[in-house]
């Protein structure tokens, strides 16, 4: 295999596609405007991707590399010594240097290589299907160019020369990606979206392949970008009927001058569409731990007594403290009132809402067994107020005397 195709004036091979920082297409919306980013289809299609053999394979690239080139061996000397070994969690500094390196270490183990091949091997074949005749190719990539011309032939596929190699929008997920081609297939009513695809292992890659090809038969338009770069000179233009149940890749390993057809399901690329983008969302979610002593719950505040006002009906709680006292069943009481604190502590809600009420004079029931008759009861209108907000109803096991809001006795 050769590390380089030697092609002339191949400048359909270079990015020309205008970015944001974050590497997404500036499109503007259907609705005019600034351009806005929109994300990448790979960037989605890759979302729910294991990484399969992708970090082993880069792991060695990146090995391959340190070996291959002393002046990169130095530099991790070097990056070592000054992290006392450990780069990754030495500070930042040192993890983006590592960062680097790797990076670097692994292109030179060739990493790079056959993403370089293969897009020089996407360009020379839109080049062949806009009817043009590319020359100066060596021998390897010419056996290449003849088993794709006639695999294509052989199946009877037909490809739409307008639609080669073009950028497309999904306006409402704002995602945006450039596709290889529509091409027509023998036994389908309408064309399919194809993808041309030159790596050597697709076994890891059919179920970003799907999301690919499902997003792109679903787009809204066509998308050029002008010259402009506020994007006033941006065109759309419908895009094509196709057919979103199946797609087709057209598998051209490089350097094996073979060509391989398959359909793809796009129904389940569709599924895993929206699947990757709930995913991306639910992984940006920065709202779901909060530090406990800053929590609180939007629910109706309980009928709290304050502790200078004390509770709010001095008759009833006048009767019932003499009740208590008369009957000595105070144990009975503070059990009766323990195990709503139970039921209330398995209620998310309920329980933050009973921390946040309860009177900061009382110790807990758990925390001292010398509570007062009055003490007590304020506990219980607490519970009351908390079980009441929240929907809990009351417990049905009651001691005697049970601790109720009962009237006053009249005198």
């Amino acid at each position: 295999m050769t590390s380089s195709i030697p092609i002339d004036n191949l400048a359909s091979a270079a990015d020309t596609v205008r970015r944001d920082q974050w590497g997404r297409y500036l499109i503007v919306p259907p609705g005019g405007g600034k351009p806005v980013g929109y994300t990448r289809v790979t960037t989605i299609a890759k979302t729910l991707d294991s990484g399969g053999g992708l970090a082993p394979w880069k792991a060695a690239m990146t090995a391959s590399g340190v070996i291959m080139r002393r002046g990169l061996r130095a530099q991790w000397e070097q990056l070592l010594a000054q992290s006392n070994g450990d780069p990754w969690y030495g500070g930042e500094q040192h993890k983006t240097e590592a960062k680097r390196l790797v990076e670097e270490s692994a292109a030179a183990g060739g990493a790079n290589d056959r993403r370089e091949i293969g897009s020089a091997l996407h360009a020379i074949t839109a080049l062949v299907d806009t009817g043009q005749t590319p020359k100066h190719l060596t021998a390897e990539t010419e056996a290449d160019l003849r088993a794709y011309s006639t695999g294509l032939a052989l199946s009877g596929i037909d490809i739409d020369d307008d639609v080669v190699e073009v950028t497309v929008v999904l306006d409402e997920w704002q995602v945006a990606g450039t596709f290889d081609r529509i091409v027509h297939v023998p036994g389908f009513d309408l064309p399919l979206v194809a993808d041309l695809k030159t790596g050597a292992d697709l076994s890891y890659s059919w179920q970003s392949i799907a999301v690919q090809l499902a997003a792109y038969s679903r787009a809204d338009d066509i998308y050029t970008q002008g010259a402009n770069k506020d994007g006033t000179q941006d065109t759309r233009r419908p895009f094509p009927d196709v057919d979103k149940r199946h797609g087709l890749v057209m598998w051209l390993p490089a350097g094996s001058a073979k060509l391989e057809l398959f359909i793809v399901d796009l129904d389940a690329g569709w599924t895993a569409f929206d699947a990757s983008v709930w995913c991306r969302e639910w992984r940006n979610r920065k709202d779901l731990a909060t530090p406990l002593s800053e929590y609180s719950v939007d629910l109706p505040e309980p009928a709290v007594p304050s502790a200078q006002d004390g509770p709010p009906n001095a008759d009833m709680t006048g009767d019932l403290l003499a009740s208590v006292v008369e009957q000595g069943s105070q144990q009975s009481v503070r059990d009766w009132l323990q195990g709503r604190i139970e039921v209330i502590g398995q209620d998310p809600a309920a329980r933050t809402m009973l921390r946040d009420h309860w009177p900061p004079h009382i110790a807990s029931l758990r925390a001292s067994s010398a509570h007062s008759t009055l003490e007590l009861v304020t506990i219980e209108l607490v519970l009351d107020g908390v079980e009441r907000a929240c929907g809990l109803g009351f417990p049905d096991r009651k001691p005697t005397p049970t601790l109720i809001h009962q009237p006053a006795q009249e005198h």
